[in-house]
Protein backbone atom coordinates (compact mmCIF):
# COMPACT_ATOMS: atom_id res chain seq x y z
CA UNK A 1 0.00 0.00 0.00
CA UNK A 2 2.96 2.54 1.14
CA UNK A 3 4.97 1.58 -2.16
CA UNK A 4 2.05 2.06 -4.17
CA UNK A 5 1.39 5.48 -2.67
CA UNK A 6 5.11 6.30 -3.06
CA UNK A 7 4.70 4.99 -6.99
CA UNK A 8 1.57 7.40 -7.86
CA UNK A 9 3.69 10.46 -6.26
CA UNK A 10 6.60 10.21 -8.50
CA UNK A 11 4.27 9.56 -11.30
CA UNK A 12 2.39 12.51 -10.74
CA UNK A 13 5.43 14.40 -10.25
CA UNK A 14 6.64 13.37 -13.65
CA UNK A 15 3.40 14.29 -15.07
CA UNK A 16 3.79 17.60 -13.89
CA UNK A 17 7.23 18.41 -13.57
CA UNK A 18 7.14 21.77 -15.54
CA UNK A 19 4.60 23.17 -12.99
CA UNK A 20 6.32 22.24 -10.27
CA UNK A 21 9.36 23.56 -11.35
CA UNK A 22 7.57 26.62 -12.13
CA UNK A 23 6.10 26.89 -8.53
CA UNK A 24 9.28 26.15 -7.08
CA UNK A 25 11.02 28.87 -8.77
CA UNK A 26 8.23 31.39 -7.89
CA UNK A 27 8.49 30.07 -4.29
CA UNK A 28 11.88 30.85 -4.27
CA UNK A 29 12.16 34.38 -5.77
CA UNK A 30 9.11 35.27 -3.12
CA UNK A 31 10.36 34.11 -0.08
CA UNK A 32 13.98 35.61 -1.10
CA UNK A 33 13.10 38.95 -2.37
CA UNK A 34 9.77 39.68 0.33
CA UNK A 35 9.20 37.20 3.22
CA UNK A 36 12.92 36.53 4.60
CA UNK A 37 13.71 40.76 4.12
CA UNK A 38 10.20 41.63 5.67
CA UNK A 39 10.80 38.60 8.73
CA UNK A 40 14.73 40.14 9.09
CA UNK A 41 13.49 43.76 9.31
CA UNK A 42 10.44 42.89 11.80
CA UNK A 43 13.30 40.99 14.04
CA UNK A 44 15.89 43.88 13.59
CA UNK A 45 12.69 46.43 14.53
CA UNK A 46 12.08 44.23 18.41
CA UNK A 47 15.90 44.16 18.71
CA UNK A 48 16.00 47.54 18.94
CA UNK A 49 12.57 48.37 20.62
CA UNK A 50 13.69 45.89 23.53
CA UNK A 51 17.43 47.34 23.40
CA UNK A 52 19.34 44.22 22.68
CA UNK A 53 22.81 44.86 20.21
CA UNK A 54 23.06 41.03 20.26
CA UNK A 55 21.05 37.73 21.55
CA UNK A 56 23.57 35.12 23.55
CA UNK A 57 22.66 32.13 25.39
CA UNK A 58 22.23 34.14 28.64
CA UNK A 59 20.13 37.08 27.40
CA UNK A 60 17.65 34.82 25.24
CA UNK A 61 14.93 34.17 27.93
CA UNK A 62 14.81 37.86 29.26
CA UNK A 63 14.53 38.75 25.78
CA UNK A 64 12.00 36.24 24.79
CA UNK A 65 9.61 37.00 27.41
CA UNK A 66 10.22 40.75 26.90
CA UNK A 67 6.72 42.34 25.86
CA UNK A 68 7.77 44.23 22.54
CA UNK A 69 9.02 40.05 21.99
CA UNK A 70 5.59 38.54 22.77
CA UNK A 71 3.62 41.22 21.19
CA UNK A 72 5.61 40.36 17.57
CA UNK A 73 5.63 36.34 18.22
CA UNK A 74 1.40 36.46 18.69
CA UNK A 75 1.26 39.05 15.69
CA UNK A 76 3.22 36.79 13.29
CA UNK A 77 1.10 33.82 14.85
CA UNK A 78 -2.01 35.85 14.35
CA UNK A 79 -1.38 36.40 10.67
CA UNK A 80 -0.52 32.62 10.40
CA UNK A 81 -3.79 31.91 11.85
CA UNK A 82 -5.45 34.50 8.81
CA UNK A 83 -3.55 32.82 6.20
CA UNK A 84 -4.84 29.57 7.39
CA UNK A 85 -8.25 30.46 7.23
CA UNK A 86 -7.63 32.00 3.70
CA UNK A 87 -5.95 28.77 1.78
CA UNK A 88 -6.76 25.55 3.45
CA UNK A 89 -3.45 24.01 2.20
CA UNK A 90 -1.33 25.99 3.86
CA UNK A 91 2.47 25.72 5.66
CA UNK A 92 0.58 27.00 9.49
CA UNK A 93 0.75 23.05 10.72
CA UNK A 94 4.48 23.63 11.18
CA UNK A 95 3.99 26.52 12.77
CA UNK A 96 2.04 24.97 15.44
Amino acid sequence: MKNNYIVNSFKLIKNNIKTVIGFEMIFKLIVSLIIIPLSMAGFNYVMNLTGYTYITGENLVSFLIHPFNILYILLLKSSLKKQKKEDKFSIYPLFI
